[in-house]
């Protein structure tokens, strides 16, 4: 049988599914040059602007071009008074289990379509501003899904930054480490961490190293947090990362 040129493209329409919706973004560039793509994304509950005073740094690359995006899901809560019953507490990038520990064993919901809407923002400012280095991370949920997007794609990144994050669909991250066998990251995680726990991390660390990857962790007699120490190496590692061009 064949099909009519308009109606071929119709199905592949409706193979590949809407593009995602383009993430919100703050975006910052500090000082002039040709410096790499920073994208970091935020923890659950949390928002773009946590990552701010990182536009303030002085020991960032000439021209580094911050991004910030925000999660495309509001998170909501009921509490009591005097804070309104169902106020946004912030973005996430999907919904977290009741048990943390089912993120490292399976793929959940919203996963996949957070990792799309990140894709399609790298392939975004990739295109805006082509041959520039490219470093993605975040923090906690946005480290996750940092991890996620890194693994699945083959988008050619010069660094990729994991604060406070930890191991994810262990079976398919396993399977797809050989494949970026060489790729710069860098780690860091409180090693008081109530919320994420750290020997998971230090169990993915150990898995990306077996499989070749260059990773550098750092650990902090802390908890769910971010230090100035922190900080200060994310800013040295994105100094590596754009001489690496």
């Amino acid at each position: 049988m064949r099909i009519a040129p308009l109606a071929l493209l119709a199905l592949l329409g409706c193979a590949t599914g809407p593009a995602p919706r383009p993430l919100e973004t703050i975006e910052r560039t500090v000082g002039v040059g040709d410096g790499p793509i920073v994208i970091l994304l935020h923890g659950y509950g949390s928002v773009p602007e946590t990552f701010l005073g990182l536009a303030d740094r002085t020991d960032l690359p000439p021209g580094t071009r911050l991004v910030f995006p925000r999660a495309p899901d509001p998170v909501t809560v009921t509490a009591p008074a005097p804070q309104p019953t169902g106020a946004p507490q912030g973005w996430m990038w999907w919904p977290l289990p009741r048990d943390l520990q089912r993120i490292s064993r399976e793929r959940l919901p919203g996963q996949d379509d957070a990792r799309a809407r990140v894709r399609a923002l790298v392939d975004r400012l990739a295109h805006e501003m082509p041959g520039r280095s490219i470093v993605l991370g975040g923090f906690s949920q946005g480290a996750m899904v940092s991890l996620d997007v890194a693994l699945h794609d083959p988008i050619p990144l010069a660094g990729l930054v994991l604060m406070s994050g930890t191991m994810i669909d262990e079976q398919g991250t396993l399977a797809r480490l050989d494949a970026h066998r060489g790729l710069r990251v860098y780690m860091s995680h409180g090693t008081h961490d109530p919320v994420l726990r750290y020997d998971e991390d230090v169990r993915l660390r150990d898995a990306m190293q077996e499989h070749g990857l260059d990773v550098s962790f750092t650990s902090f007699p802390g908890v769910h947090q971010v230090t100035e120490q922190v900080s200060m190496e994310v800013a040295a590692f994105i100094r590596r990362c754009a001489g690496s061009r």
